[in-house]
């Protein structure tokens, strides 16, 4: 869908973003995209699989040209789920974000153990120092949870959410495969199998922890309007499925990561329910778009979608891909 618009074949479209699914393929395509926060968009009638459910986690969010555009199509699928529709409105706050004036920015694209190729880390700053240009309160933001400490909370909710998608048959076999492990491998296939079968207990314990961070980033947001994280750890790279994913390795200037690595970046508005709005600013030496993702309070997503429309019509807009002509 990403590719699609960015090419032109469509003008707009919508996607699910569990844990990025929206934002890294418009990332990597260099278009925009709106990761709304949890709870504001209905999901039912999404899936070819029908569920009454709305899964934790997940949400559906637009892809765009324009950020103009992710504002009208997220205001059109924006809404109360069916079931309380008839005793609730959504009333996001309308963030009128005229200019970066006194506009309190944070950044965070250094971080320990969440690598980050040297032209997103290039671009990203670049972007504050405009904003700062333009008026901005500019800040560095660290994480309120260390990098491997999140992956942990993260991973073990998403595999929760997994877990309710796999029919029985799948889920009993994946309960016969944890019986059989030994209690010291710690192998990740071993811990994605207990995360797979954990108890309502465990699953307890890590929405306390999750629920805890979520308000350590109300801390955060209490000194900052916006933090500016990068879109992706690195530009979009050849596609290679000769090995399975846990096998692969990135090359991040000219060093080899995990694919592992790319979790984190995403994982930090999906675990926490925040909005996060992805804008192009500008090419990596290679010719590839790169991102920044604009992460807001809990339902701010007013804000984020209108600083990307700064961005987008003072700092740098979509670029037409090599080849595309219009008439």
């Amino acid at each position: 869908a990403a590719a699609a618009v960015a090419a032109g074949l469509t003008g707009a479209e919508l996607g699910s973003d569990l844990a990025g699914s929206v934002r890294v393929p418009a990332s990597f395509c260099g278009v925009y995209a709106h990761k709304p926060s949890y709870g504001t968009t209905p999901t039912i009638g999404h899936s070819i699989f029908p569920s009454p459910v709305m899964p934790d986690l997940s949400v559906l969010g637009p892809i765009a040209r324009s950020a103009r555009d992710l504002d009208l199509l997220f205001s059109v699928v924006q809404g109360p789920d069916p079931l309380a529709a008839r005793g609730w409105a959504l009333r996001l706050p309308k963030r009128s974000v005229q200019s970066l004036e006194g506009l309190r920015v944070g950044v965070m694209v250094d971080v320990e153990g969440a690598p980050v190729a040297e032209s997103v880390r290039k671009g990203v700053q670049a972007l504050a120092r405009w904003m700062r240009r333009e008026g901005a309160k500019v800040g560095t933001v660290k994480p309120p949870m260390s990098v491997a400490d999140h992956d942990v909370l993260f991973h073990g909710i998403l595999k929760a959410v997994l877990a309710g998608r796999m029919d029985e048959p799948t889920y009993r076999a994946r309960m016969a495969q944890a019986d059989l492990l030994a209690e010291d491998d710690t192998s990740p296939t071993a811990v994605a199998i207990r995360d797979f079968t954990q108890t309502h207990w465990q699953w307890a314990q890590r929405n306390a922890a999750r629920t805890a961070l979520r308000l350590a980033w109300e801390t955060v947001f209490g000194k900052f309007d916006v933090v500016l994280l990068p879109g992706t750890p690195l530009p979009g790279f050849p596609i290679d499925e000769s090995e399975p994913a846990s096998a692969r390795l990135l090359d991040m200037d000219g060093r080899k990561e995990p694919y592992d690595v790319q979790w984190f970046w995403q994982g930090i508005a999906s675990l926490s329910y925040l909005p996060s709005t992805v804008a192009p600013v500008g090419m990596s030496p290679e010719g590839m778009p790169v991102s920044v993702q604009i992460l807001g309070p809990y339902l701010d997503d007013n804000m984020t979608i209108g600083v990307a429309k700064l961005i987008e019509k003072y700092f740098h807009a979509y670029e037409p891909p090599e080849g595309y002509e219009t008439e």
